[in-house]
């Protein structure tokens, strides 16, 4: 991934069935992370977004640490040992590991677990807490992707076999992880569940890796990384998705790729009841309907 002043663009792979693939990582466009379609000017202005240090590195995955030691992720990346950008590692209570239940009763691709011994750790209590949105995503919301995947090369040419171009320009990845983050704007909602390996059925939506600078794309390592997107009415920044699978299959990047990401509005109320024996999760109030 490359890095600019303001932002990191990335692009990441995540695990996913038949005409999709397993990722792990992400990759970032150069460019500042308010590139085109910035909601404000007040947020293109914003050096730096407030929630990097929620993201978290989970064995060859990712996830984002919400807040009273609950860890959201991918439910491909497993429940295993928490490593944050301070270079901190906390073990999970696997005893609390739990996969979320889409609408039709299928485990989903989204899960849930909480840090062991979490109230022992004071750098926990330096990190915000991460809202989860009420409002369902729709087709051109702006949003932020932050994972934990392979950054880019800094490579920029077409794919080519045997001297015969084979893909659009893109990006390359080599062998390096790194905890990044851009922006990148939703292209569809599906309205059916996304089937992936191991028979789960997910809510999501998707978004595809552009040209324009600052642009962001999943790939490899990304996987239960989080999607934010800024709520204008309460002037904060809210988590709507988690990172499960992307389109492309090799470690060339083309634009045009799709990282797909289950939508949180579906999940919402189960992450809820899961942490009310605690202190609830925060969440924001909202008359939207999330049905996917």
């Amino acid at each position: 991934m490359i890095k600019s002043p303001v932002s990191r663009a990335l692009a990441l792979a995540v695990s996913i069935a038949t005409s999709f693939t397993t990722a792990s990582a992400l990759v970032i466009s150069e460019g500042e992370i308010y590139g085109k379609g910035a909601a404000t000017q007040e947020q293109a202005q914003q050096p730096q977004f407030p929630l990097a240090g929620n993201s978290v590195m989970i064995a060859q995955g990712s996830g984002v640490y919400l807040g009273d030691g609950w860890v959201l992720t991918s439910t491909h990346v497993g429940c295993a040992p928490v490593r944050f950008a301070n270079g901190n590692t906390l073990a999970p209570d696997k005893n609390t590991w739990s996969v979320l239940e889409s609408r039709n009763g299928k485990p989903s691709d989204v899960a849930i677990f909480r840090l062991a011994k979490w109230e022992q750790s004071d750098f926990l209590k330096e990190l915000p807490t991460v809202r989860i949105s009420h409002e369902a995503p729709t087709k051109g919301d702006r949003v932020v992707l932050a994972a934990t995947g392979y950054v880019q090369s800094g490579e920029r040419k077409p794919l080519t076999i045997n001297g015969e171009k084979i893909a659009t320009q893109g990006v390359y990845l080599k062998q390096e992880r790194d905890f990044l983050f851009g922006a990148t704007t939703i292209s569809r909602v599906q309205e059916k569940l996304v089937k992936t390996n191991g028979g789960l059925e997910t809510a999501s939506f998707v978004t595809r890796f552009g040209r324009d600078a600052g642009e962001a794309q999943a790939t490899a390592g990304d996987s239960g990384g989080a999607a934010f997107r800024f709520n204008e009415a309460t002037r904060e920044w809210e988590v709507v998705g988690v990172i499960f699978a992307v389109s492309h299959r090799a470690r060339f990047v083309p634009h045009s790729a799709k990282t797909y990401i289950g939508s949180l509005a579906d999940y919402r109320e189960q992450v809820t009841s899961l942490t009310s024996e605690s202190r609830p999760i925060a969440t924001t109030a909202s008359t939207v309907d999330a049905n996917g």
